[in-house]
């Protein structure tokens, strides 16, 4: 099947049809609302804010539905293996990641229901301007980068995330240092003689110190995608989740949706390290002094909770001088994070210019 029939297959898909006219109609980030492409009525799509739930962690796997709030299939992409989640009247669909027209359908339930969005922000035209001033502010690109480069097919996705939630209850112990001054005197060699001085040289004493903290973890966001793993090693800029709506199978219509590749309890062991990260830092900070050596913490969890989210992504690439460099442009905020080429010119001419800066330091301080 060529891209152009399977371009088509997918605009027949006829999910959310518009009643004035009868032709699809599609999320649009600029109005929040669906809207006709073919005659421009647009239809409000109904309050999603309502509660959004968290699930017992303990729970969770048996929770996995095959409802999305709507039929939906899961595909897979032959080339690259991603997998995305589709309505189940779409026959085919060009793969997001890779552009690739090998998707066949797999005979999988596309898991646990999301329990929320956040509903594209950007529209795709805001998210080009946003690459288009990325691209031109990196400073190591070649020149002829900003005019050069070729830009692939930019696609919508709403990629897979988890948050947790859990109360922690550490026990730890370290040793707390503090700094004191004391002098030392040495001896040191001018104009050929040997002079003794004095100099003020940091000591530091070590006390041992014991306690305990407890803390609560609120959405601790961990990307459930594997492909986001290998596509710029799932960076993709800040998410504010205050603005959150309850999951509507409308703001997903004119995008697609990938299925977690990375489970909830895999998923949880990724948070445990973002979670123990985070304590380490907040008990070394509340143990104080000027230095701190030997921590141990030993951390229980209680009345752990998640939700599955789905967050926007502006997925693309571009090619110069025939190698394709990825990027991506978050559709909240429309930040974008992307690979680049480096000049080596330019590089060895920084390198260069600093050089020089240090030699004229050296020889302007070095004679005082």
């Amino acid at each position: 099947m060529n891209e152009e029939i399977m371009e088509r297959a997918v605009n027949d898909a006829d999910r959310f049809p518009c009643p004035a006219c009868g032709a699809d109609m599609a999320f649009t980030p600029e109005s929040q609302a669906l809207c006709c492409s073919y005659c421009g009525h647009s239809v409000n799509i109904e309050d999603g804010n309502q509660d959004i739930k968290e699930y017992d962690l303990a729970e969770g796997e048996r929770l996995c539905s095959t409802d999305w709030g709507s039929q939906t299939r899961v595909v897979h992409c032959e080339t690259c293996g991603a997998q995305t989640v589709l309505e189940e009247n779409n026959v085919a669909q060009l793969c997001s990641f890779c552009g690739s027209a090998h998707v066949v359908k797999r005979d999988e339930l596309p898991g646990i229901r999301p329990e929320s969005v956040v509903p594209f922000k950007v529209p795709e035209k805001k998210a080009r301007e946003s690459f288009s001033r990325w691209i031109k502010g990196r400073f190591f690109a070649p020149n002829d980068i900003k005019s050069k480069h070729q830009l692939d097919r930019m696609s919508g996705i709403y990629i897979p995330y988890w948050t947790y939630d859990s109360d922690t209850h550490s026990a730890y112990s370290a040793q707390r240092g503090i700094h004191y001054w004391v002098s030392e005197s040495y001896t040191t060699t001018e104009n050929g003689k040997a002079v003794h001085k004095t100099r003020q040289v940091r000591r530091t004493r070590w006390y041992p110190v014991s306690g305990t903290h407890g803390e609560f973890f609120d959405d601790v966001l961990i990307h459930a995608s594997t492909r986001l793993d290998k596509v710029l090693g799932g960076r993709v800029g800040n998410f504010d989740l205050k603005q959150l709506v309850g999951y509507k199978p409308d703001y997903l219509s004119g995008f697609v949706a990938e299925k977690y590749g990375i489970g909830l309890k895999d998923g949880w062991e990724r948070g445990k390290i973002v979670i123990r990260d985070r304590l380490n830092h907040n008990i070394t900070r509340k143990i104080g002094g000027d230095e701190v050596r030997f921590l141990k913490v030993r951390t229980s969890y209680d009345k752990m909770t998640y939700k599955h989210t789905l967050l926007p992504l502006w997925v693309s690439g571009y090619y110069y001088q025939g190698k394709l460099f990825n990027f991506i442009v978050n559709g909240q905020s429309g930040e974008v994070h992307g690979e680049a080429p480096v000049s080596p010119w330019k590089v060895a001419g920084t390198v260069a210019a600093v050089m020089f800066v240090i030699w004229i330091l050296v020889m302007v301080f070095g004679r005082q």
